[in-house]
């Protein structure tokens, strides 16, 4: 007669269960996921980066993907020239920190922000791995229109606190001119928290920066913005450039107004017309 695994791991369970032990069947090493370091070569730019869980995993590490094309790879790399220096307000881990610390150069400099005090500490580490201490700034803090304390879920930044939620750092991009002088691009990647972002960054803005700009369409209204007056407070009509419609990952389309969609993502890569 044939016995199957669970029928003998309840059998032997009983047998043993007087004595206060009992079998488990573990998962397979492999199911689980620990910190590892992959390598990658990006557009000629070589760089290691952390995984630290398995979202970044699928994000960074997960089906084979070829960077080169990607569109946000593609416009960055059309962005950022050597020695340039660059706000990046929203950095998750730092992977395109750390490209586009290679981007920049030995003379460029980055001052990333990030809201997540995990996401923050990877980041840091990915700096340490890297050696470039003197290249990049890593800040635990969000990006908003003052400075003040708010919250932060997930991926969210939240205006009241819950049970779930953290207590955040909120300053101004604007507030780090004086310790990092003027930036040469802006880069925002908050999920649909752009527009208040964008409202502490007004000083950059006047300096005519490059743009990198990520739009959650669907989460604008959650924080009492639309695209209409996100557009309007970067002058965009002054701005030309390309973007990447999700799920095109791999497609850069000229950008325009008229051609925006209304719902999901775009990544719009801009810069002022006098360029």
């Amino acid at each position: 007669m044939k016995i199957g695994k669970h029928t003998l791991l309840a059998f032997l369970n009983r047998l043993i269960g007087f004595s206060g032990y009992r079998f488990e069947r573990k998962p397979p090493l492999d199911s689980f996921i620990t910190p590892y370091v992959t390598n990658y070569c990006i557009r000629g730019k070589r760089f290691s980066i952390w995984i630290p869980d398995g979202i970044s995993k699928d994000w960074y590490d997960g089906a084979e993907k070829d960077w080169d094309t990607v569109g946000e790879i593609q416009g960055l790399t059309q962005l950022v020239k050597p020695g340039f220096h660059i706000l990046e307000i929203g950095c998750h881990i730092g992977f395109h920190t750390m490209f586009l610390a290679q981007l920049v150069g030995p003379r460029g400099k980055i001052c990333a922000m990030e809201a997540s005090p995990k996401n923050a500490l990877t980041a840091q580490a990915q700096v340490g791995l890297n050696k470039l201490e003197e290249r990049v700034t890593i800040l635990h803090a969000a990006g908003s229109d003052r400075a003040r304390s708010l919250y932060f879920q997930g991926e969210h930044i939240d205006m009241s606190k819950n049970a779930e939620a953290i207590e955040i750092l909120c300053i101004r991009g604007d507030d780090l001119l004086s310790s990092f002088g003027s930036f040469d691009v802006l880069k925002i990647d908050v999920e649909g928290y752009e527009e208040i972002t964008l409202r502490g960054c007004e000083a950059i803005l006047r300096s005519k920066p490059k743009l990198a700009l990520e739009i959650h369409f669907d989460l604008l209204s959650r924080y009492g913005s639309s695209v209409s007056s996100l557009l309007d407070l970067i002058s965009v009509g002054n701005y030309h450039g390309t973007m990447m419609v999700r799920p095109g990952w791999h497609t850069l389309h000229d950008f325009s107004v008229e051609t925006l969609p209304s719902t999901g993502v775009v990544n719009l890569f801009l810069e002022h017309a006098e360029y």
